[in-house]
């Protein structure tokens, strides 16, 4: 994984398909926009899955590593506004996930973070776990990035604890995501630090991850 979960994203999109015949008329999402929607996580993955990308983004710039990035963010917009308009928080808050992969892809941090909050305030008002999930996994990275160790760390500790608890084990790719993050809040506040944090954030409530997240509750 390196910028999502993607084993569990394909499960997403899966999750997603299987909507189309359970419930297509439920909440009036057209076939095309479900296509469409499909089509662009499709894309994302595919392309972030490619052997020795993440090489080639330390040398080149990332529109040109990451072509599909710009075009997942168009192609993300009316199907986002859509959701909005027809209150379908499930599809809105795994939108809002995608999105921020795209984001986190082409480095731009602060987007990211912005889509995986909202991601994380939907699915928590929605009461999707697994969405919050997803946005709860992939919001340390960026948050690292953008020089919040102290959040990133114990989300991920939570996170982790989370996946471990209710989805299964961890897979190698997820255990070199939870090391990059730990590695980049290291660098900030030190090793002894980010242990301690790491295991406070294995003790928080989901309530206080959210929270955490949210940017509602002190980190340090």
């Amino acid at each position: 994984m390196w910028f999502c979960r993607y084993h569990h994203t394909g499960a997403i999109i899966l999750i997603g398909l299987a909507s189309t015949a359970d419930e297509p008329l439920h909440f009036d999402w057209k076939f095309d926009d479900r296509l469409s929607w499909f089509r662009c996580c499709l894309r994302l993955v595919l392309h972030l899955c490619t052997p020795w990308s993440w090489l080639l983004r330390r040398w080149i710039a990332p529109d040109s590593v990451y072509p599909h990035g710009r075009d997942a963010l168009q192609q993300l917009e009316p199907i986002i506004a859509s959701a909005r308009a027809l209150q379908d928080w499930r599809r809105l808050s795994q939108s809002l996930n995608v999105r921020g992969n795209a984001h986190s892809g082409l480095r731009e941090w602060a987007l990211a973070v912005a889509d995986y909050q909202e991601c994380i305030a939907t699915a928590w008002k929605s009461v999707a776990s697994f969405d919050l999930a997803h946005g709860l996994w992939n919001l340390p990275r960026a948050l690292a990035h953008l020089r919040q160790p102290e959040a990133a760390v114990r989300i991920a500790g939570f996170a982790s604890w989370l996946w471990r608890s209710r989805f299964g084990e961890l897979t190698l790719s997820d255990a070199r995501y939870l090391r990059c993050v730990r590695r980049l809040a290291t660098c900030q506040i030190g090793a002894t630090r980010v242990e301690a944090l790491r295991r406070e954030g294995e003790q928080l409530s989901p309530s206080q991850a959210v929270a955490i997240g949210l940017g509602r509750l002190p980190t340090a």
